[in-house]
């Protein structure tokens, strides 16, 4: 949605009822707001397209950075998109850097700011609107990335890095959504113990009973090198996350836990372990 700033005089309420109304009025809301906690509502939720996105290796594939739901208006945002060189190559647009701009931004402007940089490991954006009461508030796609996937099975992460902020009129939005996006590629199946990046740093053992019964708890086991938060993601064999275990903080060390799924169609699924530090999937 694209919204332009408007102002006229607001009327005046004459009577001692009219008065009276808007006075309880405003307390009534004043006292729903109050019920409301902030960090219950995002301003502004920036994701890719899809949870996950399942490629070919060696194959050449876009992620749309969209804002999915309309959430507070905003004028401008930074993007830090960082990701793992070893299984991710950084593929520049054919027509550009003004090609990776989301038609969220470009509808509604013809005068942009952008500004673009690339490292082995991570992207920049700055983008703005250039124009008096201009704002846009979503849904929409508000970038474009594209990469090229390693020749390897397995599975990466793509985040929003701490430089991804919104603003509007120079004022940061202070209630930001980011979410992560798991990239699968190929077919991996992965053996229990660390995976090669993270030797001697994370271990997944085979979650349990295998085969799982649909509708029960499944057992997850791992090991952490520290304390961290920790969030569990079921995915089907097409790519789609069918069940999700929010983050929660564990001590270093070996930890277990019993997570109860609700029912899913009979079939293979993967569960991915995610970090602050990466993730580690196995087949079960």
């Amino acid at each position: 949605m694209i919204c332009r700033s408007l102002h006229r005089n607001a009327p005046r309420t004459s009577s001692p009822r009219a008065r009276f109304a808007a006075a309880l009025l405003l307390a009534f809301s004043s006292a729903v707001s109050a019920m409301i906690p902030a960090s219950a509502i995002a301003a502004v939720t920036v994701a890719g397209a899809a949870d996950t996105i399942v490629v070919d290796k060696g194959a050449v594939f876009s992620i749309p950075l969209a804002v999915p739901v309309a959430g507070d208006a905003f004028n401008a945002f930074n993007l830090s998109v960082r990701f793992d060189p070893a299984q991710l190559t950084f593929v520049p647009a054919s027509g550009g850097i003004a090609a990776q701009m989301g038609a969220l931004m470009k509808n509604a402007s013809a005068n942009l700011f952008h500004r673009f940089t690339a490292t082995p490991d991570s992207l920049k954006v700055d983008l703005s609107l250039l124009g008096n009461g201009l704002s846009v508030t979503g849904p929409g796609v508000i970038y474009n990335v594209s990469f090229r996937a390693g020749n390897t099975d397995g599975f990466t992460t793509v985040v929003l890095g701490d430089y991804t902020r919104f603003l509007f009129a120079g004022s940061e939005l202070t209630l930001l959504d980011k979410r992560p996006i798991v990239i699968q590629t190929g077919a991996p199946v992965l053996a229990v113990g660390p995976s090669a990046g993270e030797a001697r740093a994370l271990a997944f053992a085979a979650p349990y009973p295998a085969p799982a019964v649909s509708g029960t708890a499944v057992g997850l086991r791992f090991t952490l090198p520290h304390a961290t938060s920790v969030a569990f993601e079921m995915i089907d064999t097409l790519g789609r996350r069918v069940a999700l275990r929010a983050a929660q903080r564990f001590a270093s060390g070996t930890q277990s836990l019993s997570w109860r799924i609700d029912p899913v169609p009979p079939g293979r699924y993967t569960i991915l372990l995610r970090t602050a530090d990466g993730a580690q999937a196995t087949r079960s």
